[in-house]
């Protein structure tokens, strides 16, 4: 466990990059607690534990991800649900968003979790881009993309990722042709809530657990 962490703190080091972690998480709590915000970091565990398993699913060993993900060996076991322990619950956000960040060497034809791939997709329809023209530039039937954009398939390719990852590099800043067509997409994607490409960050757009930012959903 590195210094400089309330994990290593509460672990008992008490050096002065401990001290002062563990002194800034009390203040934040305090903070929260007087304007009345949520006071703790925990999340969903179970995106995190799909990403782990993904990771294991593209031939990545327990020991490498561990060393990749700073977890330890009992703690990658509580979020896995191994041996008689029932699956962690929650997990803390850093942790969540240190895990979500590993990326492995993937084979094309290992699925992987769809969130990016959808967020990419609506966030083209978002500015303007009709569902049509997307397709034919994917060299996709419609019905393949509209299952995708629609939340109806959680995991794709990993060629799919990344076709869809390359393409989206290349139009997010391209205006869409003028006319109806691309009226109809814009508003449908604004009716549904899906994020424009200025809500998302790249280290974000991925992780199942981050948020668009400046978007507010249609009630």
């Amino acid at each position: 466990m590195p210094c400089g962490t309330r994990a290593s703190y509460w672990r008992g080091c008490r050096c002065l990059p401990c001290r002062v972690a563990n002194a800034a998480y009390n203040a934040q709590i305090k903070r929260n607690t007087a304007y009345g915000r949520p006071t703790s970091d925990l999340v969903d565990a179970e995106p995190v534990r799909r990403h782990l398993r993904d990771l294991m699913a593209a031939g990545m060993g327990r020991r490498t991800i561990i060393a990749h993900t700073g977890l330890s060996t009992g703690h990658f076991s509580k979020l896995l649900g191994h041996g008689k322990a029932k699956p962690q619950k929650r997990v803390h956000a850093p942790t969540a968003a240190r895990i979500l960040t590993v990326r492995p060497d993937l084979a094309p034809s290992t699925p992987v979790d769809a969130t990016g791939t959808r967020r990419r997709l609506q966030a083209l329809v978002a500015t303007g881009w009709p569902n049509a023209q997307i397709a034919r530039r994917m060299g996709w039937a419609d019905g393949n993309l509209a299952a995708i954009l629609n939340g109806h398939r959680t995991s794709v390719l990993t060629r799919t990722a990344t076709q869809v990852r390359e393409l989206y590099d290349q139009m997010w800043d391209e205006r869409p042709p003028v006319g109806a067509p691309s009226r109809r997409a814009a508003a449908r994607a604004r009716g549904r809530g899906w994020a424009p490409p200025a809500a998302w960050d790249d280290d974000k757009i991925d992780d199942p657990l981050a948020g668009p930012a400046g978007l507010v959903r249609p009630a």
